[in-house]
Parts: structure tokens; sequence; C-alpha cells
């Protein structure tokens, strides 16, 4: 399958910057509902913690090169969402991209160009089920362990088939810094439950968010990730996990 997936860390000057970025970002993803750009399968963008509202995290999916170019082709669009680069407004950033082999060069040097980080897990850890799926309510989950921790890579390499098998798409991968990240798409709470019931989370300082799109976290999906301790916020500031008009 075809995919290009990027994770952004971005970090404003301040709340007020961050406010703009978002407003950029919620038109861009206005314009691929209005304008059906289905392979667009993530565009979700957020606050990871309301202790530091300068910080965002971005993260999308594309599941065709043409969605990626077309995303925010429109003229008006693109001068928003260029504006996020603003040197007054974007204090830092770090981007990492994953995208599948039979990816066009262009699309690679637009990653260098942006000082974006290519990172090529082994094929293994990309689980990816977006095609027979039936969206319910999607749930994004997103984690970042220390490099001095290693007992949750090797949990999810040993269970990873009974941890994904439920997801539409599972990423995790180390980046050049060594932070283990983890990101996983899923259908619904059911789904999540259904797959983790059977397996012992190990208990590691991970910082994670669960984003729920409307329904508030369920007592059993609570007890399940009690040992990764995860935020639970419901309806990311802007964007979307799973495109609306996506078939």
């Amino acid at each position: 399958m075809t995919f290009i997936f990027n994770l952004v860390e971005y970090t404003c000057f301040d709340s007020q910057g961050a406010d703009k970025v978002l407003n950029a970002l919620n038109k861009a993803a206005q314009y691929q509902i209005d304008n059906s750009i289905t392979g667009v399968l993530t565009y979700h963008f957020s606050r990871p913690s309301m202790e530091e509202p300068e910080k965002l995290r971005f993260i999308e999916f594309y599941t065709s090169e043409k969605a990626f170019w077309e995303h925010g082709m429109d003229p008006m669009v693109s001068k928003e969402l260029m504006s996020t680069f603003d040197p007054n407004i974007r204090k830092s950033f770090v981007w990492w991209a994953l995208y599948s082999n039979d990816i066009e060069t262009k699309v690679k040097e637009t990653v260098a160009i942006l000082k974006g980080i290519e990172v090529s897990p082994v094929q293994k850890h990309v689980h990816l089920n977006y095609k027979s799926r039936f969206i319910l309510e999607p749930v994004l989950f997103v984690g970042k362990l220390s490099k001095k921790q290693n007992n949750l890579k090797i949990f999810l390499e040993q269970s990873e088939g009974s941890f994904s098998e439920s997801a539409i798409y599972q990423f995790f991968f180390n980046d050049p810094i060594g932070n283990f990240h983890i990101i996983s798409l899923w259908p619904s709470q059911e789904d999540i439950i259904n797959s983790l019931i059977q397996l012992d989370l190990p208990e590691v300082e991970l910082r994670s968010q669960i984003y729920l799109g409307k329904e508030n976290p369920t007592n059993r999906l609570k007890k399940i990730f009690k040992p990764w301790n995860p935020k639970f916020l419901i309806k990311p500031e802007a964007g979307y996990c799973f495109h609306p008009k996506y078939r």
C-alpha cells in the first residue's frame, strides 16, 4: 500500500502564534473536506499539553502522492499554510516522515527541503488496514518514550500482531536521537479493547495522549491503558483523525 506519514512537533514563540497556526490548518482541513480530497486519511493537529500552549503536534497520513500534493493547492489555503512558517511565529519544529518504497523522488526531495527527517522503520513495524475498515468513531493514540527505556519496544515487537490487529494503521519507530514513538489509529474504543484485553501492558514512563472524537473514555478503556497513564482528550483543536468523506 502507498502511504506518506508525517509526524511534526511544532513550537511557536507564544500561544497566540499557535492559535494562528491552528486557524490556518483548520482552513486547510475544511478545503480538503469541501473538495473531497479523500486520499488524506488523517489531518490532525492539537496541543498535547495545555500547560505548554505554544507547542503543537501535527499528524498527517496520505494514501497517495496525489493527495499529498493536492491537500493545500488552493491559493488562499496555500498562503495560510505558508504563513505558519513565519519566523516571527515559529520557534522550532521537528518533522519525521515515513513513506512506502514506491513514493517518487519528488516527495523525498520536499521532505529534505523542509528539513524533515526521513525515518525508515522495519516494515513489520508498519501496520496498515485502512481499505477494509468500517469506521465508527476513530480513536488516535500517540505515545513517546525516552531513549532510556526499551521494554515497550520489546513488548510491541513481541505482541505486535495482537496489539495492532484491529488498527487502521500503526507505526512505531526510533527517531535519530533515540526516542521511541508509537502512533495508532483505531475505528472505535471497542476495537482497542478487544485487541488489548488479553495483553498486560508494561508499566513505562510513556508520554501519551488518546484523542477521542465525541465519546468520553469508557471505564474499560481507562483500565486497559492504566499502566501508561495517558491523557484522554476530546475533539482535537483542528483537523480530523479519519477523513469524513473517505471511501
